[in-house]
């Protein structure tokens, strides 16, 4: 009932047995089941469950409350590593609590250094990779910003505040661009913050990147994509057309075996990995159901009343920066802890657009 009820949740549903029948046809023994468990099938679930349960703005805003907590917890762990110079899995709370040794440890934990950027560590938190930390700390912007609720105005501010201080020791361009864009798009409701913002990471935090890149042999400049374009070539080039069909398999493939040209998945460029894992159809199917869902918000909006119509534009927003992402870096659809808030958000802005539609006897579009 739920399925049938939703155009994107229907198409969305198609795209998820599609993985399963993927997984099926590439299955070998050195694949990884929970890959698939917790990235596609999590994920579908959650959105099923967030757009039966979650019903109006109230609902919303208990959502965004305790997700707001997340984000200063997450943050606060970040922070630390910034004060002690140590990873979070080099903390004697966190190494105590495991009896592994060193080689298993960082298996477990991700490794215990810091990645470099520029002489100064690119904290992780509780992620594997500042990138992801980086996202999960900054897609979230467009709903806080843009979303005044007087009740939680002071929580909305600090965690604001705070997740931009702790994105920025990450030295992520994935990250700043998150913080970029929603303050570009809000530069009126807050103009000195705004401007104050968009002028450190243009002329401090991207000529600070172009150095370190150009010192290390990175990149030629910190707009550089060419370190992530080359892995789309390398898919299109190295894989044949056949395989590129479906890809190799969803989950994760002893690729360095079955593929010499790439010694791990091409993990740098969310597009590459998706073709080299989902294959051309797979792919496809993730995209036309984003423009579904973009379609559906932006055509039943107009009969919002104007405090949903401010949540479904951030939701917007947020998904447009993430495609785009999606498309030249790592993106928020190679991490299932930040989709799954993802597609919690949706499934309830889903859920108040059919009620909106409802209460006014319209049919959705």
């Amino acid at each position: 009932r739920i399925i049938s009820k939703n155009k994107f949740i229907l198409f969305f549903s198609l795209y998820t047995a599609y993985l399963f029948l993927n997984l099926l046809i590439n299955y070998s023994w050195e694949n990884e089941l929970t890959f698939f468990s917790e990235g596609m099938i999590g994920v579908w679930l959650i959105l099923i469950i967030s757009y039966d349960l979650l019903k109006d703005k109230s609902d919303f805003l208990i959502l965004i409350k305790y997700l707001s907590f997340s984000i200063l917890i997450v943050c606060l762990l970040g922070d630390l590593e910034v004060l002690t110079g140590l990873r979070i899995s080099n903390l004697i709370f966190k190494f105590h609590l495991t009896n592994l040794d060193e080689k298993d440890f960082f298996q477990f934990a991700g490794g215990t250094d810091f990645y470099y950027r520029g002489g100064f560590p690119r904290i992780e938190s509780t992620y594997t990779h500042s990138i992801f930390l980086g996202i999960a700390l900054t897609f979230m912007l467009p709903i806080l910003l843009f979303n005044k609720v007087e009740e939680y105005k002071t929580l909305f501010k600090l965690t604001i505040l705070v997740s931009i201080i702790t994105a920025f020791f990450t030295f992520s361009r994935t990250a700043w661009l998150g913080i970029l864009v929603p303050f570009i798009v809000n530069t009126k409701k807050n103009i000195f913050l705004s401007v104050f913002i968009i002028s450190f990471i243009l002329f401090i935090g991207l000529p600070f990147l172009n150095k370190d890149f150009s010192e290390s042999g990175y990149a030629k400049s910190s707009l550089s994509l060419q370190n992530r374009t080359i892995l789309l070539d390398l898919v299109f080039s190295e894989v044949s057309f056949k395989t590129l069909i479906m890809g190799v398999g969803l989950t994760e493939v002893n690729s360095e075996e079955k593929f010499n040209f790439i010694e791990a998945l091409p993990n740098d460029n969310s597009f590459a990995q998706y073709l080299f894992t989902r294959g051309i159809l797979g792919t496809i199917m993730f995209l036309f159901s984003f423009l579904f869902l973009i379609n559906q918000l932006r055509k039943n909006m107009k009969n919002l009343l104007e405090e949903n119509k401010k949540l479904v534009k951030s939701i917007l927003m947020i998904i447009y920066i993430q495609l785009a992402i999606y498309f030249i870096s790592n993106s928020i659809f190679q991490e299932p802890r930040i989709w799954f808030v993802l597609f919690a958000l949706i499934g309830l802005v889903l859920n108040i657009l059919d009620f909106e539609n409802q209460r006014l006897n319209i049919m959705p579009e």
